[in-house]
Formats: structure tokens, sequence, C-alpha cells
């Protein structure tokens, strides 16, 4: 709760997120190539996790109030569907026919629906947290 802790863990947290948007440029910037796409994917996941991680340190493992709530909701629910669009990855090819496939492109626009307002909403909750 000592307010240059959570300083320092809200940072680290801002910047695995936008760490974790590094896959969005290998994916669809065609000059941007390092690497191999599962190495991307691996990372990906791995900055996740550590996101879950900084969010938990950084809230008390608390959901808050106000914007604050509806930010870390839209958090977990990027967090939840990310990790099911991975779990439907890795077990795609056990599914019939073309569900695996289907199940995993709306799971991933899903979770990609819900980052869009995140970054609208760590703006307000920089501001409060600075001016008020």
């Amino acid at each position: 709760r000592d307010a240059w802790w959570k300083q320092v863990s809200g940072f680290v947290l801002l910047g695995l997120c936008a760490a974790s948007l590094v896959l969005s440029l290998r994916k669809r910037w065609p000059r941007f190539q390092l690497g191999r796409f599962d190495q991307w994917r691996l990372l990906h996941s791995l900055l996740g996790v550590g996101t879950i991680v900084a969010a938990g340190v950084h809230s008390g493992f608390r959901l808050g109030e106000n914007l604050n709530f509806v930010l870390m909701s839209s958090f977990l629910g990027v967090v939840l569907l990310g990790s099911g669009s991975g779990l439907i990855t890795a077990l795609e090819h056990r599914l019939p026919g073309r569900a695996g496939a289907t199940l995993r492109r709306g799971m991933t626009g899903f979770h990609v629906l819900f980052f869009w307002p995140i970054p609208l909403l760590v703006l307000f909750h920089v501001l409060a947290v600075y001016f008020y």
C-alpha cells in the first residue's frame, strides 16, 4: 500500500502490457520478421502471466471502485480471453472440423476487443492518481 511501490508496480505493469503488444507487430507488419512466430506467441504468454502478477501486486488483489473497477475488469477480461485463446490454439488440432479455428478466431477477436478501452482507462487512472 506504499505509494512508491504502487507507482513502481504500475509502471512495471504498463511496461509489460506495452511489451506484449509487440506480438501484434510481428503478426501484422511484414518487415518485422525477427524470430519465429511460435517464439513470439510464447513470449506474449509469458508477458501475460507477468502482467497478472504485476496487476496483483499493484492492486493488492482488489478490483477497485468506479473507473478502477472498469479498468481491472477490462484487464481481467483481456487476460481470460487471451488465456482461453491460447488454450484453444493448443487444442485446436483435437477439435472436430473447423470448430477449433472458429473458436480461436472468436476468442482472439474478443481478446483484442476487450483491450481497446484499456489505454483510455489507464490514462484516466494515471490522471486521477497524479492530480487528485
